[in-house]
């Protein structure tokens, strides 16, 4: 499903009730090119989950934790281009946790997706979202969304 998230409020809301929405465990990849949001999507997305502390993109290193209400695995693997060796994310995939995974075409584990979102810079402030999903609660989310738009 591709809907357009037509302003930045727009995009924080519905971030926002996704968090609100989902429960551990859950996998959530987010694709798309440099500056398309995807770091802002999870920053509002840990609101829903009522993650407290400021939630910025690990990519300088790889991944974040945070350990709140939920437990918020935030994995940037940009810099695992080329990177043959895992680096233990695997490990942090358990029941208790939620995984978001920026750029998740350079992972070097296995890791399997509830949910994906690929962003396109529509304009200045809105985005196309592409939504693929089997799990029940993305689906849920994804009329939600599709209902505003």
């Amino acid at each position: 499903m591709k809907i357009t998230l037509h302003t930045l409020q727009e995009t924080q809301e519905v971030a926002y009730r996704l968090g609100q929405m989902i429960k551990p465990p859950f996998v959530l990849f987010l694709k798309g090119s440099l500056g398309t949001g995807k770091t802002h999507f999870t920053q509002h997305f840990a609101k829903g989950l009522n993650i407290q502390n400021h939630v910025n993109s690990p990519t300088f290193v790889l991944m974040k934790i945070y350990e709140e209400d939920v437990r918020l695995v935030h994995v940037d693997a940009y810099r695992l281009e080329g990177v043959s060796e895992p680096i233990g994310i695997q490990d942090e995939c358990d029941d208790e946790s939620i995984l978001v995974v920026e750029w998740p075409e350079f992972l070097n584990e296995e890791i399997k997706a509830d949910m994906t979102l690929t962003f396109e810079i529509r304009d200045e402030n809105s985005r196309y979202c592409v939504i693929e999903t089997d799990h029940p609660i993305g689906l849920e989310w994804s009329n939600y969304v599709a209902t505003r738009s």
